[in-house]
């Protein structure tokens, strides 16, 4: 069984962060300022392992990225109003790079709606299982976890 690392996730959200909303993300350093308020996007998912994917992002990194994604200003109210579906659907192509990388095809992983809201960062939850915190070159903090251990059978 290979199990999903704390590493392996941010690889594989770095990597569909970049080629999906043109983010270009490193590892956070340990100590990271989170603003008050994030966006958080949650998609619920049940197969062989069951859980929640959780994007939480810096709002001004996810207006950036909404932006250059709908070629507008980032100070287009367009880019501020969208940027909550824009983390959506961004974790919602992780979930399935994720759940085609790690979990087993049978049963196929059923994938829930992705649900988005304001929230506080980090997380205290018990459940989250695999975290891990990415910040681009201005220092806006996103942070991806699993509310489950994610493990293939190989």
């Amino acid at each position: 069984m290979i199990t999903v690392t704390s590493d392996m996730l941010g690889q594989v959200a770095a990597t569909v962060l970049a080629d999906c909303a043109f983010l270009s993300l490193d590892p956070a350093p340990d100590a990271v300022v989170w603003p008050e308020e994030v966006l958080i996007a949650e998609i619920p998912f049940a197969g062989v392992v069951s859980g929640r994917l959780i994007l939480a992002a810096s709002e001004p990194l996810m207006v950036k990225a909404t932006a250059d994604m709908l070629c507008l200003d980032p100070r287009d109210p367009l880019a501020a109003d969208a940027a909550p579906a824009t983390l959506a659907e961004v974790s919602n192509v992780l979930l399935g790079i994720l759940a085609g990388r790690f979990f087993d095809a049978h049963p196929p992983c059923e994938m829930g709606v992705p649900a988005t809201r304001r929230g506080t960062w980090p997380r205290t939850d018990a459940g989250v299982r695999c975290s891990s915190v990415l910040m681009d070159i201005s220092e806006r903090p996103i942070a991806v976890a699993l509310t489950t251990p994610a493990v293939r059978r190989t």
